[in-house]
């Protein structure tokens, strides 16, 4: 059985780096995958993606850093919204 996970979709490898950059800080585990095919809200090929148990606390931290992301997942309503984005608003 897998352990559910949450990707965050960035619209700059920029923004995709820094969150990784971030979560490695805050001791969340998090990985750079490619974004979900299916996802057009980003602009970039990269996401990260973390444990649904940790996303919120991925995005408190992106949210307190100033790094704007979509999430998709288990708690993406949460963390979307927290960015200033959710999973229907386009980028910009």
């Amino acid at each position: 059985m897998s352990t559910p996970t949450t990707t965050f979709l960035f619209d700059t490898t920029h923004h995709v780096l820094w969150a990784e950059e971030l979560a490695m800080t805050a001791a969340i585990p998090a990985d750079v995958v490619p974004a979900p095919p299916d996802r057009h809200e980003a602009r970039c090929d990269l996401a990260l993606e973390t444990f649904a148990a940790r996303a919120d606390d991925l995005a408190a931290v992106l949210v307190g850093e100033g790094v704007v992301f979509y999430a998709s997942g288990s708690a993406a309503g949460d963390a979307g919204a927290a960015s200033g984005r959710d999973e229907t608003s386009g980028p910009g």
